[in-house]
């Protein structure tokens, strides 16, 4: 059976084609905006690899310092 890729792996290989097939297309003005977008996706992707536990000690920091 083949398996399905997982969401981060998607938005890996979208964050990639964006890089590689339309980045290079564009005017400079749209090559902001889409450098833009992919920078978004490279920090969605950190965040759905690094899973629950940053955002887990996050919350306890603030919980000892707020109590």
């Amino acid at each position: 059976m083949r398996q399905r890729p997982d969401t981060a792996a998607l938005l890996r290989a979208a964050r990639q084609a964006l890089l590689d097939e339309v980045v290079p297309q564009l005017s400079s003005r749209a090559k902001y905006a889409a450098l833009m977008v992919a920078s978004a996706m490279a920090t969605a992707g950190r965040d759905l690899d690094s899973g629950p536990a940053p955002a887990g000690e996050e919350l306890a920091l603030f919980r000892a310092l707020y109590g």
